[in-house]
Parts: C-alpha cells; sequence; structure tokens
C-alpha cells in the first residue's frame, strides 16, 4: 500500500463537504419505529438533539465523514511530525559535522 503524502491527505479531507461531530443513538424502540438522538460535545459541555427517522441515513454519514476526518488530520499530523523531526535532527548533525574551536581567541593588540 503506497503512503500518502500531506497533499493526498489535505486533497482527501477538503473533499469531505459535510461532517458532524458526536454519535447516533437510538433512545426508544416503539411499535413505529425507532427514535434517535445525536449526543456531541460543544463549548465543553454535553448535548443531546434529537435526529428525526429521515434524517439518521445523513445523520449517520456525517458522523462517519467526520470520523474520516479526524483520521485523516492524525495522519497528516503523522507525516508532518516525522518531517519536522527529521528536518531538526539533520540540522543537529550539521552543526556537529562543523563544531567551534575550543580554543580561546587570541586577541591583537593595537600598536
Amino acid at each position: 500500500m503506497n503512503k500518502k503524502n500531506t497533499n493526498d491527505i489535505m486533497r482527501d479531507i477538503a473533499g469531505i463537504e459535510r461532517m458532524e461531530r458526536g454519535k447516533l443513538s437510538v433512545i426508544r424502540e416503539s411499535a413505529t419505529g425507532a427514535f434517535y438522538n445525536l449526543q456531541y460535545r460543544e463549548a465543553g459541555k454535553n448535548k443531546t438533539v434529537y435526529v428525526a427517522r429521515d434524517q439518521v441515513n445523513q445523520v449517520t454519514e456525517n458522523t462517519q465523514n467526520y470520523h474520516k476526518a479526524v483520521e485523516l488530520f492524525e495522519q497528516y499530523v503523522d507525516l508532518v511530525s516525522e518531517r519536522s523531526r527529521t528536518e531538526r535532527l539533520a540540522g543537529l548533525k550539521k552543526n556537529k559535522i562543523h563544531p567551534k574551536s575550543s580554543k580561546p581567541s587570541s586577541k591583537k593588540s593595537k600598536n
């Protein structure tokens, strides 16, 4: 499997047009069917909203898209972190190749 690069990942994220945080749950079953709610956090607080039956498929897709976006962003962070770390360590190695002299510098006297 080919590893995606950061441009591929950002393009995939940008291609997700709809998403919602949260978890869709059945809150109750009745003779006419299930009743649903969406639970999510907003501004540090738990929120719960009712979801009409005719919106369940869309909310399911939206929450799946959110989780896909989070996964893609984690991949992006991993790649950028790896690249940043590699560049930083390469810079440390360059500095070790040409260390500064430990000899004290001699001052030239003015005559």
